[in-house]
């Protein structure tokens, strides 16, 4: 049977572990931002993103692991000081560890938001209701947050306001995600429906198995989060004190885990290309073509990270003309 004190222990263990995880994840993504730095792309907005998601989650961590020294080392002499150590919700310490997850999960919410509104090529018509949810997201937060300088000594925080209302902020949160999650993968869906060449294709399809397969992961974590609040058992410490880093891991994992996935099928496109090099030189159905004309537009657009080359090819005949158009998303970051 999970007490408070075991849960919250418990808890910043799995966070540690988490955070290892997240550590080494994060460099990979900052090796990855700092290569497409390199070939000049625009990364400053993806580059500042992952380090104040990393400077407040390595915060989180410091606050927790000072609050289980605090209770389980401090006061050894005092009976059951874990237990009222604990006791103490309004202090300054949880007021800043509430602090630091609400703001991790705002910045990783308002940057999906971002996502979304660049995929669907700045058309707010499609993020419309995401921005209301990411505003009733900021509105929850502060509301959860306020309820904690409410809570006295002796009050049983699982059933304070600041734990019942938390789990509000939980489902909307869980919603935004869902929904932006949705619309960047079925936007990218759509665009795989005017791709041409089975290796664009599959590295689109790969783009919304990574988004989905994160999306889940993350919403996996709120579905508990927002049962454990409304049941009131103690496990919600040891599934909120590790959530910090798992939004940084998600975070990172999709630019590291595409970037890989678009460097392996850059090589496969490049095999492919190189052992068929003259397969558009001649066409059977153009021999009696009196003049051709090949026109390349490219068009790159960061898109939720997603940079996609749209190459325009027009033929022209004798009255009558086609048209073709390709996408293939090079990389998501």
């Amino acid at each position: 049977m999970f007490t408070v004190p075991k849960a919250e222990l418990v808890g910043t263990l799995l966070e540690a572990m988490a955070y290892g995880a997240y550590a080494v994840n994060f460099l990979q993504c900052m090796t990855v931002l700092r290569a497409k730095w390199m070939e000049g792309r625009h990364m400053a907005p993806m580059f500042v993103t992952a380090v104040i998601i990393f400077v407040l989650v390595t915060m989180h961590l410091v606050v927790d692991l000072i609050r289980a020294m605090q209770a389980f080392v401090d006061n050894t002499v005092q009976p059951n000081a874990p237990l009222l150590y604990f006791a103490h919700v309004n202090t300054p310490l949880n007021m800043i560890k509430t602090s630091v997850y609400v703001a991790v999960t705002l910045v990783s919410d308002a940057l999906i938001v971002y996502r979304t509104f660049a995929v669907w090529r700045r058309s707010f018509f499609f993020v419309m209701t995401p921005c209301i949810l990411f505003l009733a997201d900021i509105a929850m937060s502060a509301w959860a947050t306020w309820s904690l300088t409410q809570v006295k000594f002796g009050d049983n925080v699982l059933l304070a306001d600041v734990t019942l209302r938390a789990k509000y902020f939980y489902a909307i949160t869980l919603a935004l995600n869902l929904m932006c999650t949705l619309l960047i993968s079925y936007r990218i869906w759509s665009i795989q429906g005017g791709v041409g060449g089975a290796v664009s294709g599959a590295r689109l399809s790969r783009v919304i198995q990574i988004l989905i397969e994160s999306a889940a992961s993350y919403s996996a974590l709120l579905i508990v989060l927002i049962t454990a609040s409304a049941t009131g058992t103690p496990a919600l410490f040891i599934v909120l004190n590790s959530t910090s880093p798992v939004i940084g891991i998600v975070f990172s994992s999709v630019i590291v885990r595409v970037s890989l996935d678009a460097a392996r099928s850059g090589s496969a496109s490049g095999a492919l290309a190189s052992s068929n090099p003259i397969a558009f030189a001649s066409h059977p159905l153009r021999t009696n073509m009196s003049q051709s004309r090949f026109d390349t537009r490219q068009q790159s657009s960061v898109a939720d990270g997603v940079q996609i080359r749209l190459e325009h090819m027009v033929h022209t005949d004798k009255g009558d003309s086609g048209e073709r158009t390709s996408l293939s998303a090079d990389s998501v970051v």
